[in-house]
């Protein structure tokens, strides 16, 4: 029999896109599959959109209490859980007919493998395919490379969580993620690897939506928008450093390396308020930071001067 695959979409005010992306995992060429959809309170027509969708005996259809964000919409969705595999989508994503077969024959061939993702074929708000040389799946994969969990620290890298599928214990060994976690692609990536090995399938088998809902990247150059990208690095290596059944995996050479980073980011956070010299010192001499993340500290103060 094959095993139990449990989709997860997760929708907030999505309606000109949730059917698409509900009856492409209806669709899939894979027969043992249960559907959760869980909205986080959209206040446009998706939950009565998906009202026709609550009497099929695979699908669930469930609504936070309040509207928190991707992490608690997650969080909430996991209860309802019960298959071997979890896949992720958002509600404005569409999967490929033959995802579900293709990612869990890649998923047998590796037993330790505990989360795959794959290429995307990325389209705009209109569902327009763009023409691009590497689309986002494939940009992750460039970027990532072979991940473990020092090169995933200390880039501070992740899977593209549209594309994704993990292991149920990646779900079950861990605690609900906290509420300070501001996505939930880099903490399931790292949770993945602390019990095994993350995997990338280089073909497109997800219609990857932009500009809209969760996956809203304006790719944004300005001062303000590389200071945000700074305290989001910050949140995230501090929300590890909250979280014990984190810490509690993590080697004591591991534990030091996300001490030294969420120092390094404090440090940045505070000298671009406030410069000063030996804040600036520490930053530049940091043995833990990445050289490219003090030159873009270096270009973020360029920014700052030339704005004034």
């Amino acid at each position: 029999m094959l095993p139990k695959v449990t989709y997860v979409i997760l929708s907030y005010n999505q309606a000109l896109f949730i059917e698409s992306a509900v009856n492409s995992v209806l669709t899939q060429n894979y027969s043992n599959i249960e559907i959760i959809i869980s909205d986080d309170c959209s206040s446009d027509e998706t939950i009565k959109i998906l009202s026709q969708y609550k009497s099929l005996p695979n699908v669930t259809v469930t609504q936070t209490q309040k509207n928190n964000g991707v992490v608690s919409n997650l969080n909430h969705a996991s209860k309802f859980i019960s298959g071997e595999y979890v896949f992720l989508m958002g509600g404005d994503d569409i999967s490929y007919p033959d995802r579900t077969e293709k990612v869990i024959a890649y998923f047998d061939k590796e037993p330790n493998l505990m989360c795959v993702y794959t290429d995307t074929n990325d389209m705009n708000y209109l569902g327009k395919l763009l023409e691009l040389k590497n689309n986002s799946g494939f940009k992750y994969f460039k970027r990532n490379g072979d991940l473990d969990v020092v090169s995933m620290l200390k880039m501070d890298l992740g899977v593209l969580g549209c594309s994704a599928s993990y292991k149920t214990s990646v779900f079950k060994q861990f605690p609900l993620m906290g509420n300070n976690y501001i996505s939930e692609d880099k903490i399931l990536t790292l949770r993945s690897l602390l019990i095994g090995k993350v995997g990338f399938i280089n073909d497109k088998l997800v219609y990857y939506r932009l500009g809209t809902g969760i996956s809203n990247n304006t790719g944004q150059n300005d001062f303000l928008s590389y200071f945000k990208i700074y305290r989001g690095k910050l949140k995230t290596y501090n929300a590890y450093l909250n979280d014990q059944s984190i810490k509690d995996r993590l080697s004591f050479e591991q534990l030091q390396l996300l001490s030294g980073l969420s120092n390094f980011y404090t440090l940045c956070d505070k000298n671009l308020r406030n410069p000063k010299l030996q804040l600036f010192l520490q930053i530049i001499f940091s043995k833990y930071a990445p050289m490219k993340e003090k030159l873009r500290y270096l270009y973020m103060l360029y920014l700052k001067k030339s704005a004034k």
